[in-house]
């Protein structure tokens, strides 16, 4: 593969208490369309049920990705999450979210993944990492260990 357009590190999160009913694997549960366009963009098979969570990221994920080369970008939310006019207003106010192509890496441990960014994050050193498997399990990840996001060209990351 070609060189990462950029770099993002940070932190595995515990987020295992989750935010109830609004978590990223109740989401996916709840609302099967928003899986079936990422494994559209991405070209999986299956997404996991949830996201690793990157924080205190550097660069910022914002910043660092916004003009980059992005697999897709979702349209309005009532797509995907319109039986949950409360769910599509809080999208709404993330405004657009786009979804990129990446390498998780841990130590010497490599996974495909990809990542959203909203032009207006809930936390802005955060990072949503998704992938077909459980990150935690394959990168052999607690909480607060270090891990890594190569960011790709969404041409160069399809074709790896």
């Amino acid at each position: 593969m070609t060189n990462p357009v950029v770099r993002i590190s940070g932190m595995v999160a515990d987020r295992s208490k989750g935010v109830g009913k609004y978590s990223a694997s109740m989401v996916m549960k709840d609302h099967p369309k928003w899986v079936e366009y990422i494994k559209s963009i991405t070209g999986w098979s299956k997404v996991e049920f949830g996201t690793l969570t990157v924080n205190d990221c550097k660069p910022l994920p914002l910043g660092a990705l916004k003009n980059e080369s992005n697999l897709g970008t979702e349209p309005d939310p009532k797509t995907f999450f319109g039986s949950d006019p409360y769910y599509v207003n809080l999208m709404r106010l993330r405004k657009t979210r786009r979804w990129y192509g990446g390498i998780a890496i841990s130590g010497e441990q490599r996974y495909q993944v990809c990542v959203s960014q909203q032009d207006a994050p809930a936390v802005i050193h955060r990072l949503e990492v998704y992938a077909d498997e459980k990150l935690r399990d394959k990168l052999n990840l607690k909480t607060n260990d270090p891990v890594s996001v190569d960011v790709y060209n969404a041409d160069d990351w399809r074709r790896e």
